[in-house]
């Protein structure tokens, strides 16, 4: 008998204990349940604000875009009224503080079309319109425009001539040439910048080269970021936000052309963008 009653009394606190763990498995999942409904909750909200932020991204990036031409006016026009005052200075005085005038427009010139640029680039409105045309075209563009600002920083700029004819749209594939050399002469304090040509198979490889301050391997990808400069020394310069090349990798990357960099600190660095030839193209839609 008293065995059977020590069973009976096991057996009541086994029950015990399982209702007990029954219980506590309740509350936990209880407690689970909650957590997730709480983080499934914040996870929303933080889609939603995610959301919310890039919408209100495009739609800066979108105004910013159509209103691009409205917002380059003023700086074109006191660009026209710095030159008619240049014709109204005589003194040396004068003349000077005119140029540094001109200078910082150039400066607000720069950084306003970079930003434009970008602007444009995320709105998604910029559409390449690829044809066939000569790369000498770029090339002297880029000889003209860059040649006084080497000069006045003491470089050579040597563009050397090519007769290719390259597939590509050629305003877009101009502003990459244009920033590829503004950044080179940006980063270059004395030597040589040498804009040229090598054909690649099917393709032309457009070769920007420096003497420069060069670029640490680690930072070879990074410069191509969004507000990212070589050294930081040049922000407090006035010489740029660090979007030129950023501009550069959207540009190509929308083009469909290989941009590459190869440098080395304290020697310089080669920026190439690897373009299709007209030819090539032609045989392919043949």
């Amino acid at each position: 008998m008293p065995a059977v009653i020590e069973f009976w009394r096991q057996l009541l606190v086994s029950q015990r204990h399982q209702r007990e763990r029954i219980t506590h498995l309740e509350q936990v999942n209880e407690a689970l349940r909650d957590e997730i409904k709480r983080r499934a909750g914040e996870e929303q909200k933080l889609r939603q604000a995610r959301q919310d932020a890039e919408r209100a991204n495009l739609a800066k990036s979108k105004f910013l875009a159509v209103a691009s031409h409205d917002l380059r006016q003023p700086v074109q026009a006191m660009f026209y009224f710095s030159q008619a005052l240049s014709y109204r200075l005589s003194d040396e005085k004068s003349r000077k503080v005119l140029a540094d005038l001109d200078r910082s427009l150039e400066s607000l010139k720069s950084l306003l079309d970079s930003l434009l640029d970008m602007s444009k680039l995320e709105a998604g409105v910029v559409v390449p319109r690829a044809q066939n045309f000569l790369i000498s075209e770029l090339l002297l563009r880029a000889a003209a425009e860059f040649e006084p600002m080497a000069e006045h920083k003491g470089l050579r700029l040597t563009v050397m001539p090519s007769s290719a004819r390259v597939n590509s749209d050629p305003a877009l594939l101009a502003r990459v040439l244009q920033n590829l050399v503004a950044n080179a002469v940006r980063y270059t304090s004395e030597g040589r910048i040498l804009v040229g040509c090598r054909h690649r198979g099917s393709r032309l490889s457009i070769e920007v080269r420096d003497t420069g301050v060069g670029i640490p391997p680690e930072r070879l990808n990074e410069i191509f970021e969004e507000f990212t400069q070589v050294t930081s020394s040049h922000r407090h310069e006035g010489q740029g936000l660090g979007l030129g090349l950023a501009i550069v990798r959207r540009l190509c990357d929308l083009l469909g052309h290989r941009i590459a960099v190869r440098s080395n600190v304290g020697k310089g660095s080669i920026f190439c963008v690897e373009v299709p030839m007209a030819e090539a193209r032609a045989c392919r839609a043949a």
